[in-house]
């Protein structure tokens, strides 16, 4: 916990841009972040959704009181609290890091894993390491969060490649993805890119289809865990 806060509830709550009514729900999670600013309450199609480290979904502050409400707040303190036990120990096992990456939901997860991949590099065998990793890439994947490139460049590099690209793939191969070029996520599936326009177009959302060519030595990861063949290059 951050002791140097000396924010009273008022300013606390405006700093973080949420209201009072918000604060005062969250205040027993927020007081425990090492950094109020991590907690953050965005609205996505008119609903508030709370993106923080341990704990990313809607914000509960305003419904009815009860078991389903407090829930969501105590299993947000619970995981922080597991974590930072787990952060104390010598020595942990890969299952342990397996059911930490389960049970944690927060937006900064890669942050989080990275952390633990750090400390206990020397606790698990390459296979196991590897493990976690596509596990942590495809809650990302589907929970569609934001990553930091320079985390997952780390986690990438922390052991020997342990993937196969395809066979059919020459040195240099053309990727994809919509909107933004400048990123490091790229599909060698190209149906899949167009496919995602035509549902972008639907909504009316502008986008387009960027492409370019990689080498495979730029290529630091490479899933196909969601059939779209995602990946990562440098």
């Amino acid at each position: 916990m951050n002791t140097d806060i000396t924010y009273n509830d008022v300013s606390i709550a405006e700093k973080i841009g949420i209201t009072q009514q918000q604060y005062d729900f969250w205040k027993p999670y927020i007081e425990l972040l090492d950094d109020v600013s991590h907690f953050k309450i965005q609205t996505y199609t008119q609903f508030p959704v709370v993106n923080s480290p341990f704990y990313s979904g809607w914000d509960v502050s305003s419904w009815a009181e009860g078991s389903p409400r407090d829930h969501r707040l105590n299993s947000a303190i619970f995981e922080m609290k597991k974590y930072r036990d787990v952060m104390t120990l010598d020595r942990i096992d890969a299952d342990d890091i397996q059911q930490i990456v389960d049970n944690l939901g927060g937006s900064h997860i890669d942050n989080l894993v990275l952390n633990l991949l750090d400390k206990y590099s020397l606790c698990f065998s390459d296979s196991e390491h590897w493990k976690i990793i596509r596990k942590l890439w495809k809650f990302t994947v589907e929970n569609k969060i934001s990553y930091k490139a320079e985390n997952w460049i780390k986690l990438f590099t922390m052991r020997k490649p342990k993937f196969r690209l395809p066979k059919e793939l020459s040195y240099s191969f053309d990727v994809f993805r919509l909107s933004s070029e400048d990123d490091h996520r790229w599909t060698l599936n190209e149906k899949m890119s167009k496919f995602q326009l035509k549902i972008d177009r639907s909504e009316n959302i502008e986008s387009k289809i960027n492409h370019r060519r990689v080498c495979r030595s730029q290529v630091l990861f490479y899933s196909n865990a969601q059939n779209i063949q995602e990946i990562f290059i440098l």
